[in-house]
């Protein structure tokens, strides 16, 4: 437990400009810097008059300027043991790796992530010594865990959850972090909103929000009350909010406006109802029409030496590497490790492990895990030619050859 994250931190760095992670990184993983993409080659010229040029960009131009954003996010675990060797307390944090077109740019958000995780330790070594004292049935647990929400060329938008449990009741608080992009600033409601906007204006949003919701949320009758009294001070203060891929999202923390069965509630204001209360800065940018389909193969470093950009992802030291690259333009790749149901028939997600906005030919994910014999443990989804789309990462019985399978 003496060993701190922020010598985790320094040591990751020393791998790579743009990321760190706990994992030994292989010497044949080519750099995640981004490097410029190929230009297209000429055309043979036409026998035809010329046409006048136009300045409107190809659709190959506009690909090669969508180069990789990306966070991968793996956990880990420190366990304290007590006088019997059982264990008492449980720190659980992560380690992060994030991949922009401003490698600096992604140094700097990186530390400053990690800076904010590495600040829990001390009420987690606070715990850890009650729990050594008190040597509980039950460890008592710290933890630490933020999901990636929006992540593109503009912004960084994390949701953070802190969970304590000290033998007692389990304590449960939620705040968000969002990043500019172009200068690395954490944002704040009066950076996004318009100036005009006020509490006035958002309640009847978060309002409505709420109420759009499944019953199974079972929200408390006076759930407006408490939203009210959330905004009657300074709103603009706020930090239990981030960006979304759909909107401006609100949480409410268990037992705020829905009973703890239902966790962390989110309030998501879509960005249609925003015009005019939003910046413009802050909506997401237009996308062209992706026409790519996901595939995977083993790694290797001819196959390796294909692609330019790389984003990595070591999620067991154990197993094998593989490499996740898309014939096309693909949007939202999202990885979550996870479990099936007794009947192998519903797969719950339990992480978010990495996140990219965008793919293109010249990019790659190498990913270093087990693949299960069984039900595969890591669901990918992403938004391609064939619209959206859903596989698992499994593995050919007879030679091991990496598929992505569908169920």
């Amino acid at each position: 437990m003496k060993k701190t994250l922020s010598l985790i931190l320094a040591l990751c760095l020393g791998f790579s400009l743009t990321a760190c992670s706990s994992e030994p990184e292989p010497t044949t993983v080519p750099t995640t810097e981004p490097t410029s993409a190929p230009t297209v080659p000429p055309t043979d010229a036409p026998t035809e008059p010329s046409v006048p040029e136009t300045t409107e960009p190809t659709v190959a131009e506009v690909i090669h300027d969508l180069p990789m954003t990306a966070i991968s996010i793996t956990e880990q675990t420190e366990v304290t043991n007590g006088k019997d060797g059982t264990p008492v307390f449980e720190y659980t944090y992560q380690n992060i790796r994030l991949v922009l077109p401003d490698p600096e740019m992604a140094m700097a958000v990186n530390l400053d992530i990690l800076n904010r995780i590495d600040a829990t330790r001390a009420d987690a070594t606070e715990l850890m010594n009650d729990a050594v004292s008190a040597d509980p049935q039950y460890p008592y647990t710290y933890s630490i865990i933020y999901e990636p929400q929006r992540n593109d060329s503009t912004v960084l938008s994390l949701f953070g959850r802190q969970t304590v449990f000290s033998g007692g009741s389990i304590l449960h608080s939620g705040h968000g972090l969002t990043y500019d992009l172009t200068t690395g600033k954490i944002l704040n409601l009066t950076d996004i909103l318009v100036p005009s906007v006020t509490a006035d204006v958002i309640c009847p949003l978060v309002n409505d929000a709420l109420s759009a919701l499944p019953e199974e949320y079972y929200l408390f009758d006076d759930y407006t009350v408490a939203v009210e009294n959330r905004f009657s001070g300074d709103f603009l203060s706020d930090e239990s909010w981030h960006l979304s891929d759909a909107g401006l999202c609100f949480t409410f923390a268990p037992y705020e406006v829905a009973p703890n069965s239902a966790g962390f509630v989110h309030a998501v204001i879509p960005y249609e109802k925003l015009n005019g209360i939003l910046k413009d800065s802050w909506f997401p940018q237009e996308r062209i029409i992706p026409n790519g389909q996901l595939e995977v193969l083993r790694f290797t470093q001819a196959d390796a030496g294909r692609f330019e950009q790389f984003a990595e992802l070591y999620l067991d030291r154990e197993g094998g590497t593989y490499l996740l690259h898309s014939t096309g333009l693909i949007y939202d790749l999202t990885l979550e490790s996870g479990f099936w149901n007794m009947d192998g028939t519903v797969f719950t997600p339990e992480r978010t492990v990495f996140r990219a906005d965008s793919l293109v030919t010249s990019d790659a994910v190498m990913i270093q895990t087990d693949v299960p014999d069984v039900l595969p443990n890591l669901r990918i989804t992403y938004t391609g030619a064939d619209g959206a789309v859903t596989v698992y990462l499994s593995a050919n019985g007879e030679d091991g050859t990496p598929l992505l399978l569908t169920y």
